[in-house]
């Protein structure tokens, strides 16, 4: 068989064009080609996204944040005084103050006016009733506070849907369901449960990384404490 361009020499016609001009025959500079990336090798594993308790396999496998630390007594002192001393109780406390207090005020001039010992005894029930309620409960609190700081160490875990508290055969569990309330006091995360009772997490302990994702996770499955 003769070349293809023999064979059209000898009859006398150029080959025919076939296709669409190149690039380089209408003067153009031929576009370099690309390099083509190798491609990735299976190695026959499988993904798949699956919903958080969509399966029994997947329960265990929440991810979830682990923390083990020792609380200072000015932060169990800051959190049960906050506890206790809300914002109704304080009005409450504010106002028997200023009638305690002007009974007092009231008795101490009549004594000084009429000199009865009567009058001056009153003033000193009025003055005992006011220091009791100024001084007494913050006592008290101190030396709750200094009897829970026992160095002993607390180790928490944080989920989406409940906080774990303790090790081994002594957890138990916080559920993250809405049904507890929690609060900021004092740099201290605080969770309450069954009424007042409540755990603590310093923000101290906590990366400023997860701190964000820490407070999302527990304020998204509590209610706020009411002030």
């Amino acid at each position: 068989m003769k070349p293809f361009e023999k064979e059209n020499e000898e009859a006398g016609q150029p080959p025919e064009r076939q296709g669409d001009p190149s690039p380089a025959s209408e003067g153009y500079p031929a576009e370099p080609e690309e390099e083509q990336e190798e491609p990735v090798e299976w190695d026959g594993s499988e993904a798949e996204l699956v919903a958080d308790g969509a399966d029994q396999e997947y329960k265990d496998t929440v991810t979830g944040f682990k923390f083990s630390y020792i609380l200072r007594e000015e932060e169990i002192y800051a959190c049960m005084k906050e506890t206790q001393y809300d914002q109704k109780r304080k009005r409450r406390t504010a106002v028997e103050l200023c009638i305690f207090s002007a009974l007092l005020l009231f008795f101490l001039v009549s004594f000084f006016l009429y000199r009865q010992p009567d009058n001056l005894f009153f003033a000193t029930v009025c003055a005992a009733f006011i220091f009791i309620m100024i001084f007494l409960p913050g006592i008290r609190i101190k030396q709750d506070a200094k009897r829970n700081a026992d160095d002993k160490e607390v180790c928490m875990e944080v989920y989406p849907d409940e906080i774990v508290m303790g090790r081994g055969e002594r957890k138990w569990k916080i559920p993250l369901d809405g049904s507890c309330r929690s609060a900021v006091i004092q740099q201290n995360l605080v969770v309450y449960f069954k009424g007042d009772d409540m755990v603590i997490l310093p923000m101290r302990c906590v990366e400023p990384d997860i701190l964000p994702e820490i407070e999302a996770i527990i304020q998204a499955g509590t209610s706020r404490s009411k002030e």
